[in-house]
């Protein structure tokens, strides 16, 4: 029987915590425009202060609301089709390192990708006021940095856990640290929202600041204490780097050619790529957009519009930790079949939003508390399309080629970021709930959409077209760098 070193208390957790801080730093920077633009805009000049809907809905009903709101004039004169333009540039970046990013990780390691890619991210990160306060365009160009250096950041992951996370530990360890994820906008949202009444250099500028310096500080600690596998890491037992090397390094098959185009056009892999378009336009619309709305049409000052807007990834934190358990409770009992597991995930992650912003659409700002409700239930359950749902299939389709189809998964699915703020500032331009009502019920559609898609198409088992030759090779433990007759347990 193998010996394993006890989980709790070991490096590989601390890595799993170092990953999870770093993954909470990323999405601080990623989400910290749609709180800053909120004081960076001056709402006087663009005639944005007139946010009453075009509703039965007379001055007193709003009055609660109104007299705490107290949003300062920032000194940027942009309408919303600009405002919108702003907040994509970071996902046309990201889309277009994706691949590169995942290229660069094979070549340098994932624990140098994934470190560099944040310490990269975030020195943009610290030049976007300045970048802002000499030109629009200067700006644009910053946030496209800013995307274009993060977008390796989930790439890399895959190189990185491929060298350090024994298979009978990778759910937890990916749990664990993935859920930085939602800490990340669990922060980044009302402490973004203090900062903008509050902070120095006028406000808005300190998130930037802030949260640039965060990140510079991570990664320099990340790249100097981390190597890339346990063979070359230092302050680790010998007995557990022989465990994670021992575990990992089994006889595999040999890959046959790369099947491009099945992984383009099966419909597995359609099903995953549709689903995943249509799941990412609800997610960046929480993301980028939310707080927009808060203050559009609930009428929330701009403190209670952080606290508010990261409420429901507060929620879906919890559920995403929760429903994990369930979901591997559900399949090692044998209470449901995976592909059921799959379904039923994805069916909440999509078909609840769905329905909250149904109803989200025609509350008021008369009912500011009930609009609140239905935003954390409609992203309550997001959580579970990456703990159980389709999130999970990329990894079972398609054998050694699932990295290929993650980095497509990953490319599509960024599509929505750099499009949805572009098409929601268009639509939303007077800032009336009936055109909020456009935007929610197109995302509504779309949920239903990619959800009834998947459903149809989805498969769980790996394809004919990925599965590998029957030739073996074993991994040469040799180019590890480590002496594993020398380790006695």
């Amino acid at each position: 029987m193998q010996y394993s070193p006890g989980f709790f208390f070991s490096f590989r957790l601390f890595l799993t915590f170092s990953v999870f801080f770093g993954l909470t730093i990323l999405y601080m920077q990623r989400t910290n425009m749609g709180i800053a633009i909120l004081c960076m805009v001056n709402h006087s000049s663009v005639d944005t202060q007139q946010f009453i809907p075009d509703v039965a809905v007379d001055d007193l009903t709003c009055n609660f609301e109104k007299k705490n709101y107290t949003l300062r004039d920032g000194n940027f004169s942009w309408p919303k089709k600009t405002q919108g333009l702003i907040l994509s540039m970071f996902f046309y970046g990201y889309f277009f390192s994706q691949i590169p990013g995942g290229w660069l990780s094979s070549k340098i390691g994932g624990v140098r990708t994934f470190g560099l890619s944040i310490f990269l991210g975030s020195i943009t990160t610290v030049f976007i006021p300045f970048a802002a306060k000499i030109n629009l365009y200067l700006l644009l160009v910053f946030r496209f940095l800013t995307g274009f250096f993060h977008g390796p950041c989930f790439p890399s992951l895959g190189t990185l856990w491929s060298h350090w996370a024994p298979p009978t530990e990778r759910s937890r360890i990916l749990g664990i640290a993935t859920s930085g994820v939602q800490l990340g906008n669990i922060i980044a949202l009302p402490f973004g929202g203090i900062l903008c009444q509050h902070g120095f250099d006028g406000g808005w500028p300190s998130i930037f600041y802030i949260y640039g310096v965060f990140g510079i500080v991570w990664a320099a600690f990340f790249l100097a204490f981390f190597s890339e596998s346990p063979a070359h890491q230092k302050s680790i037992s010998r007995e557990e780097s022989f465990y994670i090397i021992h575990s990992i390094n089994k006889p595999v098959n040999r890959p046959k050619k790369t099947p491009w185009k099945s992984l383009i056009t099966s419909k597995a892999s359609l099903a995953i790529y549709v689903v995943t378009f249509c799941f990412n336009w609800g997610a960046y619309l929480y993301m980028t957009q939310i707080p927009t709305y808060i203050r559009d049409v609930l009428q929330f000052d701009i403190e209670s519009n952080g606290i508010l807007s990261s409420i429901p990834f507060l929620v879906s934190w919890i559920v995403v930790i929760i429903s994990s358990f369930i979901a591997d409770y559900l399949i090692s009992k044998n209470k449901l079949q995976k592909i059921s597991v799959r379904k039923l995930y994805t069916s909440l992650s999509m078909f609840t939003p769905m329905c909250a912003l149904i109803f989200l659409s025609y509350v008021d700002c008369s009912s500011p508390y009930l609009g609140v409700f239905f935003l954390i239930l409609g992203q309550a359950l997001n959580g579970c399309s990456g703990t159980g749902g389709f999130f999970i299939n990329s990894h079972e389709i398609a054998g050694p080629f699932s990295g290929i189809l993650i980095g497509i998964q990953n490319m599509i699915g960024t599509i929505p970021g750099f499009i949805g703020p572009y098409i929601v500032g268009h639509i939303t331009s007077n800032h009336k709930l009936e055109e909020w009502r456009i935007v929610f019920w197109l995302t509504s559609f779309l949920y239903c959409f990619g959800c009834i898609f998947y459903l149809i198409f989805t498969e769980v088992e790996v394809q004919n077209w990925a599965k590998c030759d029957k030739t073996q090779t074993r991994p040469n433990l040799d180019s590890e760098k480590i002496d594993l007759n020398e380790m006695s347990l």
